[in-house]
């Protein structure tokens, strides 16, 4: 389930929330900072995986976006 979607151009930050390192059994917290100083908590059991997900997928983006081939407005990822 999606319970919660923004376009990855409205992510400016996000950080993993939790003590030291947590174990991938237990549950851990991704914070995003969004446009407009909106922040959003996504509770997952895979943080770490997640945010490097995210960061690759916004580091890909943006390599499109320097090369010319598409803007913000054109991008969808899935």
């Amino acid at each position: 389930k999606v319970l919660f979607e923004t376009p990855l151009v409205n992510i400016k930050s996000l950080a993993i929330e939790g003590d030291g390192y947590p174990s991938e059994a237990e549950p851990s917290n991704l914070s995003l900072l969004l446009d407009g100083g909106h922040t959003a908590r996504l509770h997952t059991l895979s943080a770490s995986k997640l945010g490097s997900a995210i960061r690759g997928q916004m580091v890909a983006l943006e390599a499109k976006w320097n090369e010319g081939i598409t803007s913000p407005s054109t991008v969808q990822l899935r």
